[in-house]
């Protein structure tokens, strides 16, 4: 729920241990969290997120210190040198863990944490500072998504096409979520290479069956070592995810027609939303190696999605609307 440095700070300050200092705030380390912060932004795509926060609170600072009678060029060179605004921006704000599950909503905790960082006040012992306005932003993001450990246990594991493979899961709770989200799944295992441990997957299966989550992933001939624990995965093996995510979902009308674009694995978060909108003028532009192997056929086809297929060579039986 809680960022742990973050709240580790706010108590030694509260109890009189020590005084709350970010270390990373200073000029001889700027370079290092300058191409560290990119790195990791870059990776998880939050420019937005970090961008409003950035905006917010380090104009509120670079106000507060321009009122202050600081020349803008120096008060500029404060913010961005000797606080920890950058730091706070690309590593604390963005933790998966405490992030929220929609775009709307992880805008507006920036700004909430960009405007309590960025203005001056007190309330009984407890005073602005960086670490409370992360804190406060923790607690809203709590707020809006399923923060907590979501269990899942593996049911089975099957192929559903040459190279891809479905893992179905049954959560311990019950999983609230839209057609087109995904979720973040967790997967210790021995001697994990660079891509690490947890992966993000849409999910295929409806919100209907909410007893049953699957996802889908290709396997390709040299995976990942993630992918290669997810092959040797066994019934019973229970499996952990941060949550539901994502703004990638259909129209709230269902008389609003769409046309849905993919290749390869990327078809997966439209086999959940034809499985649950079967009545939606739905039109899927979908590109294979192998017009014979197409993932979740048979859910467009029951659905009545009309199937634009581009391959190298046509399908020896083509489905009913393909």
């Amino acid at each position: 729920v809680l960022n742990p440095a973050a709240l580790a700070l706010v108590v030694a300050g509260l109890a009189g241990i020590a005084t709350p200092a970010w270390w990373a705030g200073s000029a001889g380390l700027l370079p290092f969290v300058l191409v560290a912060g990119v790195l990791v932004v870059r990776r998880l795509r939050r420019y937005a997120f970090v961008g409003v926060y950035l905006l917010v609170g380090g104009g509120l600072n670079l106000a507060s210190s321009v009122a202050a009678g600081e020349a803008v060029p120096a008060a500029a060179w404060a913010v961005v040198a000797s606080s920890p605004v950058l730091f706070l921006a690309a590593f604390m704000l963005t933790e998966p863990l405490t992030t929220p599950p929609r775009r709307w909503q992880a805008l507006t905790v920036a700004a909430v944490v960009g405007v309590l960082d960025g203005v001056a006040f007190s309330v009984g012992p407890l005073h602005s500072s960086p670490e409370l306005a992360l804190l406060a932003g923790n607690a809203l993001a709590f707020v809006f998504g399923q923060r907590r450990g979501v269990r899942l246990r593996v049911l089975r594991r099957e192929p559903v096409g040459a190279d891809t493979v479905e893992l179905v899961l049954a959560p311990r709770a019950p999983l609230a979520f839209r057609p087109g989200q995904y979720l973040e799944l967790c997967l210790p295992h021995p001697r994990p290479d660079a891509r690490g441990t947890r992966r993000m997957f849409s999910i295929v299966s409806p919100p209907a069956r909410a007893d049953e989550i699957a996802v889908a992933m290709r396997l390709p001939e040299r995976p990942s070592s993630f992918k290669r624990a997810v092959a040797e995965l066994e019934p019973g093996r229970v499996l952990t995810a941060t949550g539901v995510h994502g703004d990638f979902t259909p129209p709230a009308d269902p008389d609003t027609p769409v046309l849905w674009v993919a290749g390869g694995i990327g078809i997966t978060p439209f086999a959940s939303m034809a499985a649950a909108g079967a009545a939606r003028d739905a039109v899927l532009a979908y590109r294979v190696p192998d017009a014979d192997d197409v993932p979740y056929a048979e859910v467009f086809e029951k659905a009545g999605t009309t199937v634009l297929l581009f391959a190298p060579a046509p399908p020896a039986a083509p489905p009913r609307g393909w």
